[in-house]
């Protein structure tokens, strides 16, 4: 196995964040040409493309679907609409670029490429891309203006941007956002748009960010696998090992809880019974279950010598508890709760998802959000009352002509800025069951139900607590009993019985220790008189933490400031420009594809049940071993997310100009030694 300071000979700055191969990302991007950045050998000097006077308008659309939504509403004789499908450029293998490149030799690297040259993709059928790219130049040709209207986000964004670059477009450019498309979301979109007039700019930008995140996955993917397969994999593993900058990251989470769980010893914990009789006759049983667990079977018993003798009043807490509903879906807690209900791998739910979203019934899917925005909050009626014409069991629930329910703020639906993108929502355009196949129409009952419940009333539960104060050696210890009932469905008429199932833990963490409760308890009277008729002590087990499922992974990626209890890591994994989403691994776009990734390196395998639970094979974990030995940066998951923030800053820049700058000092900071 290769030495540590040899590999760093050979990849200087592995200890300074993440520039060793990631620096060439940015680097190769500025080092051309910074006015139109081209990634590509492809567009050369002859085949630029310069605007028109013509006065047409071209739109550059990800998908047929999205363009015949659209289509209805044009009209001018000046309008020209091309569809993409997917990226249709890739960038090209290192072997096909330079021969010397295709054999894996460690003394060739790193390899560094100033731009990733890029050729035709081919669909899923194998067909070449390179008809459709010759139409969408035919159709640029006398064009004036060019309306990117792919799907919103950065990868819609590049799917666009890499052709035009790749043609060598020149004219002006602007973005459509279509977070929805329904008739109202379209026009809203194109008002938005005749207010924007630096709209191509900020676009740009995200862009820009993608190109960038691009190169680095490109160059820390092909120069890490090369490097740690060859020097650092044990000749008993025959397989390469997959080194990724958001899958080696996410690899060392689950790596670590598979530590936690293997080294974990359990315990015994104590907890105390008091068995008491009341002045009216009644019986029952209150426990002292601190949440600091006893793990001291002397002091369990020295409380229980206590409460066996005790006698005095109880005391008898009535209370209204209110539930408020859940938050509204993002695309990682939609998976979530689909591969929990339905057993549905993350993928299979965001394709769904993705397919409603072209069809005109769910609004943008790839979001990081559970927020809408407050200039949405008029329509919430209409949608309300789209829905319970499909879903018209539920009519009783949501009775017609009373206003919704709208709770604004964090703790509640809409707030003036919810992200890039909204929830996932229904839309007024609603489907009929027979148009859809039987997986995509419980999605989009999943989320029509979780928008009904979020601008129904709170749930109210009638609570009562049954309290008892014992004396000990020790200090006073509370022994306490409770019960509740339902007072007011509210939301949770929506779903009846499942109500609960809505409830989502932490994923990774152990529930709380619960109190006692009992489905029925006997009526007693505060300041009532109990005597002890005994007590004794309960042995249960402490359980290692639990391993997170396939479901769950998108959301453990994108919110590690919950699997963090240092404070000082939590406040910066903070999100200053929204607090409602903070810094993570990946985006919302391609946190799904890891797990396959992870699964095809034989670094994890999948357990049995609806939504299997992931453990971490001794190859996974033999290869962090090994990452965290020579490149410890990539075998920390807090400084990867803080790394892609500043990615993220490059594409919030309001011009083309200011993400440039952005990039090229994102580029310094990656180069600087120490």
């Amino acid at each position: 196995m290769i030495a540590n300071d040899v590999l760093r000979d050979r990849f200087p700055g592995v200890r300074h964040g993440f520039p060793t191969f990631g620096q060439i990302a940015c680097e190769a991007i500025l080092e051309q040409n910074t006015n139109m950045l081209p990634r590509a050998a492809g567009a050369s000097a002859g085949s630029d493309m310069s605007p028109s006077s013509s006065g047409r308008t071209l739109f550059f659309f990800e998908k047929p679907s999205a363009m015949r939504q659209l289509q209805r509403f044009f009209r001018s004789p000046n309008t020209v609409c091309v569809a993409a499908e997917g990226h249709l450029l890739s960038a090209e293998e290192p072997g096909s670029i330079r021969p010397e490149w295709k054999p894996w030799r460690f003394d060739a690297l790193p390899i560094k490429l100033a731009t990733i040259p890029v050729s035709c993709g081919t669909n899923r059928s194998g067909q070449s891309h390179e008809p459709k790219i010759a139409a969408i130049r035919q159709a640029l040709s006398g064009v004036e203006r060019v309306i990117i209207a792919t799907d919103p986000g950065r990868e819609g964004s590049m799917i666009a941007w890499e052709v035009l670059e790749h043609l060598g477009w020149r004219g002006r450019v602007d973005r459509l956002k279509l977070g929805a498309l329904d008739d109202v979301s379209i026009r809203r979109a194109f008002a938005a748009l005749a207010k924007e007039p630096g709209s191509g700019e900020r676009d740009y930008a995200a862009y820009l960010e993608a190109l960038c995140r691009q190169y680095e996955d490109y160059h820390l993917g092909l120069n890490g696998t090369r490097a740690i397969s060859l020097r650092l994999r044990p000749p008993a593993f025959r397989e390469p090992w997959r080194f990724g900058g958001v899958q080696t990251p996410t690899l060392a989470i689950l790596a670590d809880l598979e530590e936690r769980i293997r080294s974990f010893v359990p315990q015994d914990f104590f907890k105390v019974a008091l068995h008491l009789g009341t002045q009216s006759g009644a019986a029952l049983t209150l426990w002292h279950a601190p949440k600091e667990r006893i793990f001291d079977a002397a002091i369990a018993e020295t409380i229980r010598t206590a409460a066996a003798a005790w006698s005095g009043p109880l005391a008898v807490e009535h209370k209204d508890v209110r539930r408020a509903p859940p938050r509204l879906f993002s695309k990682d807690t939609l998976a979530r709760r689909c591969a929990k209900r339905f057993g549905w791998d993350p993928q299979h739910t965001a394709g769904l998802a993705q397919e409603l979203y072209d069809q005109g019934y769910l609004s943008y899917p790839r979001t990081e959000s559970e927020y809408l925005p407050e200039g949405q909050v008029s329509d919430a009626a209409a949608i309300v009352d789209a829905i319970a014409t499909v879903l018209t069991d539920l009519r009783d629930v949501v009775p017609g002509g009373e206003a919704p329910l709208i709770r604004r703020g964090a703790k509640g639906h809409y707030v003036k800025d919810p992200g890039e993108h909204h929830a996932i929502v229904p839309l007024r355009k609603v489907p009929e069951r027979s148009r859809l196949s039987a997986d995509q129409f419980k999605l989009w009952e999943l989320v029509a139900k979780a928008f009904l419940a979020a601008h129904l009333p709170d749930g109210i539960d009638a609570r009562t607590s049954v309290m008892a104060e014992v004396g000990t050696p020790l200090s006073a210890k509370r022994f306490a009993l409770s019960g509740s009932v339902i007072r007011a469905p509210g939301w949770r008429a929506i779903y009846g019985s499942e109500a609960e199932l809505e409830a989502d833990v932490v994923p990774g963490k152990a529930k709380r220790e619960a109190e006692a409760t009992s489905a029925r308890l006997p009526l007693v009277n505060d300041g009532e008189g109990a005597s002890a008729m005994g007590a004794n002590v309960a042995t249960a087990m402490t359980e290692p933490p639990r391993r997170f499922t396939r479901g769950e992974l998108p959301v453990v990626m994108g919110r590690l400031i919950d699997q963090v209890d240092d404070p000082v890591v939590k406040r910066a994994l903070e999100n200053p420009v929204n607090p409602n989403e903070p810094k993570g691994l990946g985006t919302a776009a391609t946190r799904d594809t890891i797990l396959p990734k992870l699964l095809k390196s034989r670094y994890i395998t999948l357990a049995s049940g609806k939504d299997p639970a992931i453990e971490v094979t001794e190859i996974g974990r033999a290869f962090m071993t090994a990452v965290r030995r020579v490149f410890p940066a990539y075998g920390d998951p807090v400084g990867r997310a803080l790394f892609e923030a500043e990615l993220a800053e490059i594409g919030r820049a309001a011009t083309r100009a200011e993400a440039i700058e952005r990039a090229d000092a994102f580029r310094q900071r990656t180069r600087a030694p120490g």
